[in-house]
């Protein structure tokens, strides 16, 4: 009997890219910066100096290949340590950002 663990299946369809770049945050009538640790056309992975609880609505602006781009997003995980490790859903992405994405 193999009682070796397995690997949990990976939940994302979309390919994330590496991007490791500070990137701005809005939310409500708060404004900071964190720090993208990853990203797809569905998702961001994100440290943040802030919290923000799963539900929450944001704003990010961040550079891939030397263009600003804005993306909105909703808060689906916050691990509330220093920093937190927030997880993000893509709503509205730009359609130029989709297409450099799904190339990538």
């Amino acid at each position: 009997m193999d009682m070796t663990p397995q690997r949990p299946a990976e939940r994302r369809g979309a390919r994330r890219i590496r991007l490791r770049q500070p990137m701005h945050i809005s939310s409500q009538s708060r404004k900071w910066i964190a720090f993208c640790l990853d990203l797809s056309v569905s998702g961001i992975g994100a440290w943040s100096s802030e919290a923000i609880d799963p539900g929450s609505s944001i704003s990010a602006t961040f550079k891939h290949d030397d263009e600003e781009f804005n993306v909105e997003a909703e808060v689906v995980r916050c691990e509330r340590t220093k920093p937190a490790r927030l997880g993000m859903r893509i709503t509205k992405i730009h359609p130029k950002l989709f297409t450099l994405l799904e190339a990538a």
